[in-house]
């Protein structure tokens, strides 16, 4: 169904350049060999914007908006560095809407690629090691590859994450703080309050209760439509 939805928003636009062209040709406005290059490149401009467009959606919340949009895109992308990367993008929303099982299929898709992979890919597959109870070390092994070949956000939440279940939250702060840090400078505020869930759960686990339950509420409110967020709800 999910695919479904994404090949027709994808169509949509489609359609739409296409039904602007047949209108400017019938009525004469611009002759074809004009119309037909002016067609293409507003068709090839759609398609070089779509991540860029679900980055904005997700960023505002719109989550299942931004992964039709990443689906659509990831039928007109051939470079396999690209492609690990939407993927990467696609399962680590799928986790945020709890689909984990389904995140789990698309990663098993292109097989071994953890040193060949980029980062966000490599975020996404330790995330999701790490939902499936799978021992901690090797989730923490690849988010540090990562990070080494230069993280992002994304990298260090799952970093902060695998040292929590290491029993090191002292360390696992660190790694979720500055995980927190750069989703607020980059305005994401879903990734911002997961951040605060990981880090009520290192403070908890370090007897600071009072610290736990702050960073919880705040995960709560900025989670609330999200699986995440009722779990937030659920430790205060």
């Amino acid at each position: 169904m999910q695919w479904f939805l994404s090949l027709s928003l994808g169509s949509a636009s489609l359609i739409l350049w296409g039904v602007v062209w047949f209108f400017l040709e019938k009525t004469g406005l611009l002759p074809f060999y004009t119309l037909f290059p002016l067609f293409v490149g507003c068709v090839a401009l759609d398609l070089l914007w779509l991540p860029r467009r679900s980055a904005f959606y997700y960023r505002k919340g719109l989550l299942r908006y931004a992964l039709l949009r990443l689906q659509w895109s990831l039928f007109w992308t051939f470079s396999k560095k690209r492609r690990l990367t939407t993927l990467g993008e696609i399962t680590w929303i799928l986790m945020d809407l709890g689909y984990v099982r389904e995140a789990g299929l698309f990663l098993s898709g292109p097989g071994d690629v953890t040193e060949s992979a980029p980062p966000l890919f490599n975020a996404s597959l330790a995330r999701y090691l790490l939902l499936v109870d799978t021992p901690p070390h090797l989730p923490l092994l690849i988010s540090e590859a990562a990070l080494s070949g230069g993280g992002n956000a994304r990298v260090w939440l799952c970093r902060g994450m695998a040292l929590l279940q290491c029993d090191q939250p002292k360390s696992a702060l660190r790694s979720l703080e500055t995980s927190r840090t750069e989703a607020m400078e980059r305005g994401d505020y879903i990734l911002n309050g997961t951040c605060y869930y990981y880090l009520g759960l290192a403070w908890k686990s370090l007897g600071r209760v009072h610290y736990a339950k702050d960073q919880l509420l705040k995960a709560e409110v900025l989670l609330s439509p999200l699986p995440l967020g009722v779990q937030a709800g659920e430790q205060l």
